[in-house]
C-alpha cells in the first residue's frame, strides 16, 4: 500500500468498521462485547479472520473497498460471532463452527456457514422460481410499451395481478421464500420527502417491507442511512425495477412541465416529485379499492414469515408518522401528472441506485 491515498482511506475504513462494529454490538448484543482491535490486512487470505489470542478482527482490505458494504459487515457479524463464542458463551474448547458459534450467529443475524448448505438450497430453489415469473412479469410490461394508454395500463394491471396471485400461492401453501435484503436508492444524511413517498410506494403494493436504516458508500465516504428492502428475490426484483423506474421518471416530467409551463429554474423541483409519486399513489389505491370490489378473494393481508423475517434483522424497529405539509402548485401538478404515470417496460441495468444484496 504505497499509495498515500490508499493508507488514508485505510484507515477511514477501519475507523468505519469499528464504529459499525459498535452498533451491532449495542444492536444485537447489549454491548455484551469488549472493543477489539480491527485492521485491515491486504492481500490474500480469509475475507475475516478473529485471532482470540490478539482480541483483534482482521477484514481484508480489499473485500472492505471493492464488494458491496453490506456484504462486508456481513463478515464482520460474523467474526464478532466467533468472538461472542469466546468471550460471552465461554466455549473456546469448541470447534470453529459448533453449536455456540450457530448461536452466536442468530443473535448477530449472520448466516452461520456449518448451516449454510440448506439455506443455499432454499436459495437454489427461489431463484428457479424467481426466473420464471420474472419472465412472465416481463412480457407483460413490455406489452406496456405500446402508445396505446388502454393496453400500457391493462398490462400493469395484469403484472401486478400475476405478482398478487403468486404471492398469495406462496403464503397459502407456506412455500420456501428464500428472504433477503437490498439498498435502493443512495446513502445520505437526509433524504427528502418523496423518496419516503417512494417508500410507501413500495411497501404497501409490490410486497416488500421498507425500512431506512444506516449505511456506508464507501466509495464516497458517506455515512448516513438508505432504503433497504426485504423480500422474496421476485418481489425485490420488481421493487428495484419500480423503484428505479420512478426515480428516472421523474426529472423527465419535471423537465416537461418546466417547458409547458415556461419555468426557470428548479426551486419547487423535489415538491412537484412529491406531487406526481402522491398521484401515482392515489390512482394505485383507486385501481386497489375497484379490484377488491371485482376480485374478493385476492385480498393480500401480508406474509408472516417475512414479517418475521424483517422484524429479526431488525428488532428495535418504529414508525415515524410524516408531518402534514403546505400543498402549492408545484405540488398539485406534480400529484396530476403522477395520477398518469404508468409503469411500462422492465428497467435494464443503468444505474438504477441499486446499491446490491445483504447477507
Amino acid at each position: 500500500m504505497s499509495d498515500p491515498g490508499d493508507t488514508l482511506r485505510a484507515g477511514v475504513w477501519t475507523r468505519e468498521v469499528l464504529l459499525w462494529w459498535h452498533h451491532y454490538n449495542r444492536e444485537y448484543l447489549n454491548d455484551a462485547l469488549r472493543a477489539p482491535v480491527v485492521e485491515l490486512v491486504s492481500g490474500l487470505g480469509p475475507l475475516g479472520l478473529w485471532d482470540r489470542e490478539r482480541r483483534h478482527i482482521q477484514l481484508r482490505l480489499e473485500h472492505v473497498a471493492q464488494d458491496p458494504w453490506q456484504e462486508a459487515m456481513a463478515t464482520l457479524r460474523h467474526e464478532m460471532a466467533h468472538q461472542a463464542v469466546d468471550e460471552v458463551l465461554l466455549r473456546s474448547h469448541e470447534r470453529p463452527h459448533g453449536p455456540s458459534f450457530a448461536q452466536a450467529c442468530q443473535w448477530l443475524r449472520v448466516e452461520a456457514s456449518a448451516t449454510s448448505n440448506g439455506a443455499d438450497a432454499v436459495a437454489a430453489g427461489a431463484e428457479d422460481e424467481t426466473a420464471r415469473l420474472t419472465r412472465r412479469i416481463s412480457k407483460l410490461l413490455a406489452l406496456g410499451a405500446s402508445p396505446n394508454e388502454h393496453e400500457a395500463t391493462a398490462a400493469v394491471r395484469l403484472a401486478r395481478g400475476l405478482m398478487l396471485e403468486h404471492n398469495l400461492d406462496v403464503v397459502q401453501r407456506d412455500a420456501q421464500r428464500g428472504f433477503g435484503r437490498r439498498v435502493l436508492g443512495p446513502v445520505a444524511k437526509r433524504h427528502h420527502a418523496f423518496e419516503n413517498q417512494l417508500a410507501v410506494i413500495l411497501s404497501e403494493f409490490f410486497f416488500v417491507e421498507v425500512l431506512w436504516s444506516m449505511q456506508y458508500d464507501q466509495a464516497h465516504n458517506v455515512s448516513g442511512t438508505a432504503l433497504f428492502v426485504h423480500g422474496t428475490p421476485s418481489n425485490l426484483e420488481m421493487a428495484s425495477y419500480v423503484h428505479g423506474y420512478l426515480w428516472e421518471l421523474l426529472p423527465v416530467l419535471w423537465d416537461e412541465h418546466r417547458r409547458v409551463r415556461k419555468i426557470r429554474g428548479n426551486r419547487d423541483r423535489l415538491t412537484y416529485f412529491e406531487g406526481v409519486l402522491n398521484g401515482f399513489l392515489t390512482r394505485l389505491r383507486e385501481e386497489e379499492r375497484a379490484r377488491r370490489n371485482t376480485q374478493r378473494g385476492l385480498v393480500w393481508r401480508g406474509d408472516p414469515k417475512l414479517d418475521e423475517y424483517f422484524r429479526w434483522h431488525n428488532p428495535r424497529v418504529r414508525t415515524v408518522r410524516a408531518s402534514a405539509r403546505v400543498v402549492g402548485e408545484a405540488y398539485s401538478a406534480g400529484q396530476e401528472a403522477g395520477r398518469n404515470v404508468r409503469i411500462h417496460r422492465p428497467i435494464e441495468d443503468r444505474g438504477n441506485g441499486v446499491a446490491g444484496y445483504l447477507s
